[in-house]
């Protein structure tokens, strides 16, 4: 058979009149590239896995052991597993070397999140007398058999709904069937499905009423890369999101010692209040050679006092006849120096308590 590489073909040939086996509905929404086992089949390798999983001597475990370890493996997508990593899926946590008891449901929602409630719902409707049978599973097209073998009277009434890009019709279509058919007792019907997008997920919904029951199937059908692959968006989101942590986590570490400035009374997690920075200014290391910092390159986290910069002020004093009495005098004056008398004068002490240009009250903290 030609394998086409843009194609995945998986051919299930069932007769119309066989029983379905639901194990379809997880192939057609399957999200991983795992193995699809019936639920009998994985409970009891698992049942026997686990049954010998904790005995203490190697030597005494069954070949069965080791069968059901390799199919648990191979059936996970991952024949290089562990005896452990197969245990912590399939294994009771407790001391009774049993299953657990959803190890089917972990399983298959393992493969896809919406699998497992498909599953359930065709299994549901099996016990009910109406079978699906799936068959050509391709990338873009799907048949389905839907078969009523309950003992009502009356016909079944079946319809399908579509979600994303997924168009069905029943074969043969007649003029007055759209969405809904009668299906007698005995007899079965062609659903005809397909799709134009496989890079998105879509979904076929499958209703059966009849006189004594009503029960919904939906069938999802998972979004396919371009090699005709299942794409895995959990695994996907999962991968994302461990990218995101290992770059918080390298960012965490880049600010180790980093100095921030929070609108807030208390420093966030992981960061304590930097003292030096109470009631200060922040000046930025002088690199240049001290031409701006006379201190020059200055430690972090060293202090600088307050301090005015050496300046003059010219002085000038008008005796009482209006002639100079000191005018640019150098210190150290002596009697001999003034001439004349002194207007009195009153002073005033004005400015505040501090000398500091506008500001805002932010606290800083410091990457531990």
């Amino acid at each position: 058979m030609k394998i086409y590489p843009k194609l995945l073909f998986v051919f299930l040939f069932f007769s119309q009149a066989s029983h379905a086996d639901c194990t379809d509905v997880i192939k057609l929404s399957k999200m991983t590239t795992e193995v699809i086992q019936n639920k009998d089949s994985f409970e009891s390798s698992a049942s026997a896995f686990c049954r010998e999983y904790k005995s203490v001597s190697s030597s005494a475990k069954s070949a069965t052991y080791g069968l059901s370890y390799k199919f648990l493996a191979a059936s996970m997508g991952n024949s290089n597993a562990s005896e452990t990593e197969v245990a912590s899926k399939v294994c009771s946590s407790d001391a009774s070397q049993t299953s657990r008891s959803d190890a089917y449901r972990q399983y298959i929602e393992s493969i896809s999140d919406k699998a497992y409630s498909a599953y359930e719902a065709c299994e549901r409707m099996k016990g009910a007398k109406m079978t699906f049978t799936l068959n050509s599973l391709l990338n873009k097209s799907i048949s389905i058999y839907v078969g009523n073998s309950t003992n009502v009277v009356a016909p079944a009434q079946i319809a399908f709904d579509t979600a994303g890009d997924a168009k069905c019709e029943w074969i043969p279509k007649e003029p007055s069937q759209e969405k809904t058919i009668s299906l007698p007792t005995g007899s079965s019907a062609l659903l005809k499905c397909s799709r134009t997008n496989t890079d998105e997920e879509s979904a076929i919904i499958i209703t059966a009423f009849s006189d004594s029951y009503g029960n919904s199937l939906t069938i999802p059908w998972a979004a396919l890369d371009k090699n005709g692959m299942p794409i895995d968006y959990l695994k996907l989101l999962n991968k994302k999101f461990e990218t995101a942590i290992a770059n918080l986590d390298m960012a965490s570490k880049q600010l180790a010692g980093a100095v921030v400035s929070f609108s807030s009374t208390q420093c966030p997690s992981g960061w304590e209040e930097y003292v030096p920075a109470y009631g200060r200014f922040i000046r930025g290391i002088d690199k240049s050679g001290g031409k701006t910092d006379l201190d020059g390159l200055r430690a972090p986290g060293t202090l600088q006092d307050d301090q005015f910069k050496k300046h003059s002020h010219e002085i000038s004093l008008q005796g009482a006849a209006g002639n100079s009495a000191f005018h640019n005098r150098a210190p150290a004056w002596g009697y001999d120096d003034f001439h004349g008398a002194v207007s009195t004068a009153s002073s005033k002490e004005v400015g505040a308590d501090e000398t500091r240009p506008k500001n805002v009250s932010l606290l800083y903290c410091i990457k531990k």
